[in-house]
């Protein structure tokens, strides 16, 4: 009889676990694969703020050149944001993670840098920011300190005010 029971224990949670990585796997998505492979690839974002936030926002890799990026900003004639953060900053970590990026980036190309990247210090230097997070907003050739609140709704109307 305890043979009989173990058996049918197993096969349970055989079953249980099947079910569970179905309904996972169904309710990810493709979209989600996707990012999920750019998280594997990330080498300059943590694991676990490229899920919590990056799934839209671009974190920009040493080997990616900020000049570069504003260069394409330019042609397309699009505003962007770009978020100079560190990862020992309780306050970078809190705008990551709020959602903030997220709902920008589905408007605007939002380049985040962080500490680690060649070209964060002379960025900080440019903009004569004294801390971070700092925010900067693209447009026209223009590079403009961000001096506001940290929600989506203020960077939104500071971004169309840029565009005027």
């Amino acid at each position: 009889m305890e043979g009989k029971q173990v058996c049918c224990i197993v096969a349970f949670v055989f079953i249980f676990i099947i079910l569970v990585g179905a309904i996972c796997w169904s309710n990810m998505g493709f979209r989600q694969c996707d990012n999920f492979t750019n998280v594997i690839s990330a080498s300059t974002d943590t694991l676990k703020h490229k899920l919590m936030g990056g799934k839209y926002y671009h974190a920009l890799g040493p080997h990616e050149k900020v000049l570069d990026q504003m260069k394409k900003l330019h042609e397309s004639g699009k505003p962007g944001v770009f978020v100079l953060v560190s990862d020992r900053c309780g306050y970078c970590r809190k705008l990551k993670e709020s959602g903030t990026l997220n709902e920008l980036a589905k408007e605007v190309l939002v380049c985040v840098l962080h500490d680690n990247h060649p070209e964060y210090g002379e960025l900080m230097k440019m903009l004569k920011a004294r801390g971070v997070p700092t925010i900067a907003i693209f447009y026209n050739g223009k590079l403009n300190n961000y001096e506001g609140a940290r929600d989506t709704r203020s960077i939104r109307n500071a971004i169309q005010t840029a565009k005027r």
